[in-house]
């Protein structure tokens, strides 16, 4: 079998974009040969063989690795070595989406619209591989060629009567002969005595031009109804009292008057109200009729808005829309939406062609609604607000939509979703599976992938964002259901740019969670890189400075890897990516996102006990620092403390970091009761130290096999220290009767159950001792800190009488003793 050969450079990867990538995939390699890198020296001997060239009309000469703009030599020598020999197709962007085919010259299409060529190249590949046999007509008009020629003629027939007055008698001198044959061998089920006896009747000149073009035009839509073509049964005409004149003689058709609108944000708004009232659901075809309106560009507006009503129209948004005038498809040739006119399902006719059209466009299919119209077209903000601005009315409304569904009370997401360009991004997310999924369900439309409002009851949550009010306040207020919610909506450079008011708010609110925007300065701040030097950032930072322990979640409209680090390594519990019109994120990306930031909120919630836990750590450090406890070793317990809290507030469910930082905070406790200068021992006992006296708390010690005994001053009963005369034996002086010795002689505590300390020492032995199968509770870090406040504060200090001691032994004795020692 002879090769097809495809040329064409595909530079900007339309090929995807087309639903064309059959071609890369080799699927048909054993009929198709494609060529992207060609130049004057490239070997041509491919086209020798060849059943047919497909061209790319723009195609440019690639040499040393890259292609050379306005460079056409490749396709100059493709020409030359085609000539007519081997049947041919030209393809290009700039091309009309009907191809340019004549059956004078079959082997030949001239000009075709890229989307529509790589639109039929598959049917005609399937046919090739078939047949062997070569048919343009499918490349030119797809599968339904039959149909599209027929349409294509009777416009041709139509093109050379339009300035010829409709009143006037028909000659031959108005239109080609040939060209009607041609057409009445199209329409099938007309019989050659038809055609001959309209000729008599031109001749003899009996028929006027209007008369002669209703009755082609009939001819032509029973003809493709013949041709299997579904008859449209509910038709919608938008217009005035003329239009409904022009297609007086159509069946099936409802009118309604056709409003003028502005452009711009005002307009858009009052086009999507109209369609919600105007345009039924169950709608097979639109006629508007341009001609009734003075302006032209608002019927595209319209028509565009109509396309894009997928959550609220449903299938009717796929409807063949037609647009009707008597003037040519120029009139929109300034317009911002012009593209639309090349899209699949829209067409733009003559009024006595419309009835044609009308049966035979097809509307748009959930497979061709990307391909062949969201990626023809392109649609701009109206707002002159910034890019930030935008981005934080669009990820507010993508939130709400996820969590609360299509409904909202929010007047600017209300605004918003009536725009084009919101409607517009809206579409991009949606994948296949979504669409079908939205047309098929009942009733008001509600996003895919719904998520659970979060139960916040009693929680205190701050928003900080100077565009709260896009939509935002709203949106999360609704998802913490239950919760005190409060906004500061300032613009600020920092935290010091703050009003006196929000800073209060912030340092005194004592607020469980806090949102935080990156970008708090408008637009002054767009041009800026540096995660360092956005005011959210500075804004963060002065937060963790005031309480490391304040949960905060960074709102963002980058997904940049080093943004999302660097607020990471400032403190940030979590960020969102607010999403942005300018990166369009799928449906399920979306979904996702709100989920992990759900995720998110929840465990910073879980986490809120780490504001008072800093607060606690912060006071004991101080308490350190100012009483010089561990004299030279105060910054090593300092940072040791500082490690706990790290490890607790990176814990999240893993519990060996809780037991790891309950160990740090105890090995603070117990280094200083380790310390000689709270505690010592020697031969004649273990002392207990306040500055200016020591308290015997052992003495007389033997050595036994079960350990060292001594005679003590605090003895265990019914679990807890207390001062009893009685023996103390162990291979060494076990952390719980230092600390309870402390208790008891410093503080004047009955027992050592004081401030919790024998619940913190079976903690540590129980549950902290143990790392992997620990599960150290709030309530006990809550209990130890607690603890340690009070137990390194010397304002708590209050000794008891030396004499509840044993008596200090004389210094003559002591010399007495260590001259025995060393004889």
């Amino acid at each position: 079998m002879k090769k097809i050969i495809l040329i064409d450079d595909n530079k900007s990867n339309q090929r995807e974009i087309y639903g064309a990538t059959f071609v890369d995939n080799e699927e048909y390699e054993d009929c198709l040969v494609h060529k992207e890198h060609l130049n004057e020296n490239s070997d041509f001997s491919f086209l020798d063989d060849a059943a047919c060239v497909l061209l790319h009309d723009s195609f440019e000469d690639y040499v040393d690795g890259k292609y050379v703009s306005g460079s056409q030599m490749a396709r100059a020598r493709i020409n030359d070595k085609i000539k007519d020999k081997i049947p041919y197709v030209v393809f290009s962007d700039g091309h009309s989406i009907i191809g340019d085919w004549n059956p004078s010259e079959r082997n030949v299409v001239r000009s075709i619209k890229k989307s529509e060529f790589y639109r039929n190249l598959k049917g005609f590949l399937d046919a090739y591989r078939e047949s062997s046999h070569i048919d343009l007509r499918l490349i030119a008009y797809g599968s339904d060629y039959e149909k599209r020629e027929l349409v294509i003629l009777l416009q041709k027939v139509f093109d050379e009567l339009k300035n010829v007055n409709d009143k006037e008698i028909l000659t031959f001198s108005f239109i080609d002969a040939d060209l009607l044959e041609r057409f009445f061998k199209k329409v099938k089920h007309v019989s050659s005595l038809t055609y001959v006896k309209l000729c008599d009747s031109i001749n003899a000149g009996k028929l006027t031009v209007g008369k002669f073009k209703a009755y082609i035009n009939s001819l032509a839509s029973h003809a493709i109804k013949y041709t299997t073509l579904v008859p449209k049964q509910n038709i919608l005409l938008l217009g005035n009292e003329l239009s409904q004149e022009r297609m007086s003689g159509m069946n099936n058709v409802s009118f309604k008057s056709l409003n003028t609108f502005e452009l711009g944000e005002k307009g858009e708004k009052e086009m999507f109200d109209n369609i919600s009232s105007y345009i039924p659901s169950n709608v097979d075809a639109i006629i508007i009729d341009v001609d009734s309106t003075k302006t032209p560009d608002a019927c595209l507006s319209y028509a565009l808005a109509i396309r894009l009503s997928l959550h609220e129209k449903k299938t009717a948004a796929l409807a063949p829309i037609i647009f009707m005038s008597s003037l040519t498809p120029e009139i929109f040739k300034n317009s911002p939406y012009s593209t639309l006119l090349q899209t699949k399902g829209i067409s733009f006719e003559s009024p006595l062609y419309t009835p044609t059209a009308v049966e035979l466009i097809e509307p748009l299919t959930i497979k061709d609604y990307r391909p062949f119209f969201l990626d023809l077209i392109k649609v701009k903000p109206n707002s002159t607000e910034g890019r930030h601005s935008i981005a934080n009315q669009w990820g507010a409304d993508v939130l709400s939509r996820i969590v609360l569904g299509a409904d909202t009370d929010n007047a600017l997401i209300k605004q918003a979703r009536q725009s084009l360009y919101f409607k517009y991004v809206l579409a991009l997310t949606l994948s296949e599976d979504v669409i079908s999924s939205l047309l098929s369900k009942e009733g008001t439309s509600e996003e895919i992938g719904r998520l659970m409002t979060i139960n916040a009851a009693g929680k205190k949550i701050l928003l900080i964002d100077d565009e709260a009010d896009k939509g935002w306040s709203d949106v999360l207020k609704q998802m913490l259901n239950g919760s005190t919610f409060k906004t500061i909506k300032e613009q600020a450079a920092d935290y010091s740019s703050l009003s006196e008011e929000a800073q209060d708010e912030i340092e005194s609110g004592n607020y469980d969670l806090i949102f935080l925007d990156l970008r708090m300065n408008g637009v002054q701040e767009e041009g800026k890189v540096r995660p360092e030097d956005f005011s959210g950032m500075k804004i963060l930072k002065s937060i963790k400075e005031l309480n490391k322990g304040t949960q905060v979640i960074m709102f963002t409209a980058s997904n940049k890897a080093w943004n999302m680090k660097a607020l990471m390594d400032a403190g940030a519990d979590g960020y969102y990516i607010k999403e942005s019109p300018e990166f369009v994120f799928s449906n399920s990306y979306s979904v996702n996102n709100a989920n992990e930031l759900s995720q998110c909120i929840i465990r910073c919630l879980n986490n809120g006990y780490l504001r008072d836990v800093y607060l606690k750590v912060k006071k004991i450090k101080e308490l350190i620092s100012d009483s010089s406890l561990y004299g030279e070793r105060t910054e090593e317990i300092l940072s040791s403390i500082d490690i706990a809290y790290d490890l607790l507030a990176k814990s999240g469910n893993r519990n060996e970091y809780k037991a790891y930082s309950y160990l740090q905070l105890f090995l603070a406790i117990e280094e200083y009761v380790k310390l000689p200068s709270v505690i010592d021992s020697s031969d004649t006992g273990l002392y207990l130290y306040n500055g200016e006296k020591r308290y015997r708390i052992l003495k007389d010690r033997v050595t036994t096999k079960s350990g060292v005994s001594y005679d003590s001053k605090i003895s265990m009963v019914n679990g807890h220290y207390c001062i009893k005369n009685d023996k103390y034996t162990n291979r060494f002086f076990d952390t719980n009767f230092l600390v309870s010795a402390v208790l008891i002689y410093k503080f004047s505590q009955d027992n050592s159950a004081a401030m919790g300390w024998t619940k913190i020492y079976k903690a540590r032995n129980e549950k902290a001792a143990h790392p992997k199968s620990s599960n150290v509770s709030v309530n006990d870090f809550d209990r130890i800190l607690n603890f340690m406040m009070y137990f390194f504060d010397k304002k708590n200090n209050k000794w008891r009488n030396p004499n509840q001691a044993f008596p200090d032994i004389k210094l003559e004795d002591q010399l007495k003793m260590l001259q025995d020692k060393y004889k």
